[in-house]
């Protein structure tokens, strides 16, 4: 899952089996086709037309974000997404030989990317205080342990109704 706000890791490295050296980069998404069945397609092959991003978004830079997405050469896709939504990303993988250092192609793959708001509240209610028992079948007089330890500086934890309880073993009693 992809979460708006948390950084995103994402490796689409690809080999060459004549040992050719590749380059990625992020590019302009085609527009055009439908859903795996070019038979179909409004717009049949060859795909020349790219995608009109709606401003600030363009190919290479698909997603916003702080930061943006970007590819390595290694082609590890990071970028931390800005907002949910769906967004297509569009790789760029070139092919140079080896020997003659000359472009011999290039191979574009589209991504769609959904990007959730992921911001979730879990609460559970808990007494404030723990009481010490010596054995199972009774308690002895209330010896208060506190659910929370001591936090840094600065650090707030939740309140008594928001508290979790760990269980402490008899041992340690």
């Amino acid at each position: 899952m992809i979460c708006a706000g948390l950084p995103l890791r994402y490796n689409y490295r690809a080999t060459d089996p004549d040992g050719d050296s590749l380059t990625y980069s992020l590019c302009n998404a085609l527009a055009g086709g439908t859903n795996r069945n070019n038979e179909n397609s409004a717009t049949p092959p060859p795909y020349n037309t790219t995608v009109s991003y709606i401003p600030p978004y363009n190919g290479g830079n698909p997603m916003g974000g702080n930061p943006t997405l970007s590819i390595d050469n290694n082609g590890l896709i990071t970028g931390t997404p800005g907002r949910a939504g769906k967004f297509v990303v569009s790789v760029c993988v070139s092919e140079w030989d080896r020997r003659t250092k000359r472009l011999l192609g290039t191979h574009q793959k589209d991504i769609l990317i959904t990007v959730y708001n992921c911001s979730t509240r879990i609460t559970a209610s808990t007494p404030s205080t723990l009481y010490h028992c010596n054995d199972s079948s009774a308690c002895g007089y209330p010896s208060p342990i506190t659910a929370w330890p001591a936090l840094r500086p600065g650090l707030h934890g939740p309140s008594a109704t928001e508290r979790t309880l760990l269980p402490i073993p008899r041992r340690l009693l």
